[in-house]
């Protein structure tokens, strides 16, 4: 969830650092690091807007000072509901979130952003070492309250027609992987998932078992997984210290890459109309019927995407033999738990912040980019006065406390999320070719041909320049 949290260690285990030293010099900057697939300067189209005139998402009005989140940034209203299933491919149990288009709910609840408060709330609170009487006093009643724009256990909004209001939804509608990063779960990016469900995308965002999340459970929350650290006791004889780290951490990431493959299963099988929510769903088996999803969900058209460490499980699964996926989106990937950095050969888009970067994660990122097996039309961009933590909803509900504790940027985290929005669905839009869905076009980010792009936006051999001139000594 934060920068010096994702490094591979624990105070138990000394930290794989998270900054770096050195600054490279300009003229290997630029023999090193240009991608060999730009064809165009991103310099000769931005535009020169301040940043008092950026775009940004907006919250909803209210008269109390209560944390809230951002509406979201489409057409459609967004309804979630939550899946177990009873069975799946993965040891410890499958747990996901879908988002999706809804009709108006004026009747619905919206759904928690944490669906259980006190275990979610104590366990972020656990994981950023608050004592759990503190938390109960100061981190559960700030957190607990906060609903989503989501409306929980809506229907499906049917195949309709354009109207006045809303733009056309087909009957078949694209389906967007999401992968949590370290600390996380299903509802920690639900900005991100929300607005492309309120494009018309059907998001599947999972809540990995691996022990990378703050908390979660299984067998209807009755099982409970609590969050690893790394520790001494668990390196084996003649292993280093390092070569320990490494494979707790890829151990990790190829359970999580797992998860979201038996995910894609699931998904199929939803859209078959072979699992069924009454008897087949854990959670909500009485009040929710998927089967209006049936011959819903276009599995031609899948993409995935993740945060830190969900970016590196993007990367891992999208390295993996016949996945299922035309391209794949990350923000601010962590590198060190991959162990094949040349496997990736859909596009790549890479959404950096300005601050998250250390020496060893933007080699191998960069390595990875202009790599033999690389894309051509792989995409590297980067958000100026941003960290890492702005792509969470973390930074939007609670920017001040963030900022002064330095885990967030200088920035408006709003003016980053709705950046960060446009820019994934601009990149489905350019790959999910044959999408029936009218995706939204973002001509900013146009990765062939962008236009008045906003000054706190690099991109390509630009972003990399500016990354690698201001890696942390």
């Amino acid at each position: 969830m934060t920068t010096m949290q994702h490094s591979a260690s624990t105070s138990d285990v000394t930290a794989t650092p998270s900054t770096a030293s050195g600054t490279a010099p300009a003229s290997v900057v630029g023999q090193q690091h240009q991608l060999k697939h730009a064809n165009h300067s991103t310099a000769s189209v931005r535009s020169a807007r301040s940043s008092l005139e950026l775009p940004r998402l907006q919250r909803p009005a209210s008269w109390l000072p209560l944390p809230k989140l951002a509406n979201y940034n489409g057409p459609f209203k967004v309804g979630v509901v939550d899946v177990e299933p009873r069975s799946s491919a993965v040891e410890k149990g499958l747990l996901l979130r879908m988002y999706f288009p809804t009709v108006d709910q004026p009747h619905t609840p919206h759904a928690r952003w944490l669906p259980k408060r006190l275990m979610y709330s104590l366990g972020y609170a656990d994981f950023m070492s608050i004592p759990a009487p503190l938390a109960l006093f100061f981190v559960t009643p700030a957190m607990a309250p906060v609903d989503t724009p989501g409306y929980l256990n809506a229907p499906l909004r049917p195949e309709s027609p354009a109207t006045a209001a809303t733009p056309a939804l087909p009957g078949k509608l694209p389906v967007i992987f999401f992968s949590h990063g370290l600390a996380g779960m299903r509802t920690t990016y639900s900005t991100i998932c929300g607005c492309l469900a309120a494009k018309g995308f059907i998001v599947v965002a999972v809540e990995h078992g691996d022990g990378s999340g703050a908390a979660t459970a299984r067998n209807e929350f009755t099982t409970r997984i609590p969050f690893r650290r790394p520790t001494k006791e668990e390196i084996q004889p003649g292993e280093t210290q390092d070569e320990y780290l490494k494979r707790f951490r890829s151990g990790q990431v190829q359970y999580r890459a797992d998860e979201i493959m038996a995910a894609v299963e699931l998904i199929k099988a939803i859209n078959a109309g072979t699992f069924d929510s009454k008897k087949d769903n854990i959670l909500h088996n009485q009040t929710f019927d998927l089967t209006s999803f049936s011959g819903r969900l276009d599995l031609d058209n899948m993409a995935i995407a993740g945060h830190s460490f969900g970016g590196a499980t993007t990367l891992e699964v999208l390295s993996r033999e016949n996945h299922p996926f035309k391209c794949g989106v990350t923000t601010d990937p962590w590198m060190f738990p991959l162990l094949h950095l040349n496997r990736v050969t859909v596009p790549h888009l890479t959404i950096q912040s300005e601050t998250f970067h250390w020496r060893d994660n933007i080699n191998e990122l960069s390595q990875m980019l202009k790599s033999a097996n690389a894309n051509p039309n792989n995409r590297v961009g980067m958000i100026k006065n941003t960290a890492h933590n702005d792509f969470s909803d973390f930074s939007g509900l609670f920017p001040s406390t963030l900022r002064r504790v330095g885990q967030t940027g200088k920035g408006d985290p709003l003016v980053c999320q709705l950046i960060n929005d446009e820019w994934m669905t601009e990149f489905f839009r350019t790959f999910l070719t044959t999408s029936q869905l009218a995706i939204p076009e973002f001509p900013a980010y146009n990765i062939h041909d962008p236009v008045d792009t906003l000054d706190v936006v690099l991109k390509d051999e630009e972003a990399l320049d500016h990354i690698f001139a201001n890696l942390k000594k």
